[in-house]
């Protein structure tokens, strides 16, 4: 089983483009801010439902169906935890 810091290291950097496909299969997930990646991939490989349920009813964990929702240079981290692929958009530097 994997663990937090397995999970941290996998986190990857991807542009919305590069999610087209996942976005298609309906297997792209946004992330709100205030859960990190490794924790919602934990808990998804755990099979906790009812914590995952939880975030989706406060909207920390929504589905992306449109493929404009983004400009396709937006950059995003991302996690992916089999079947999901769950991203997290970066915030620009200035």
């Amino acid at each position: 089983m994997k663990t937090i810091e397995d999970l941290k290291v996998e986190i990857l950097e991807a542009n919305w483009l590069d999610m087209q496909f996942h976005l298609k299969q309906g297997t792209l997930f946004s992330i709100a801010a205030t859960l990190s990646l490794e924790e919602v991939g934990l808990t998804l490989s755990l099979d906790q439902a009812s914590v995952v349920e939880r975030w989706i009813e406060k909207g920390l964990n929504t589905r992306l169906e449109k493929p404009n929702q983004f400009g396709k240079d937006e950059l995003f981290s991302m996690l992916i935890v089999q079947p999901f692929i769950l991203v997290q958009k970066m915030e620009k530097e200035e």
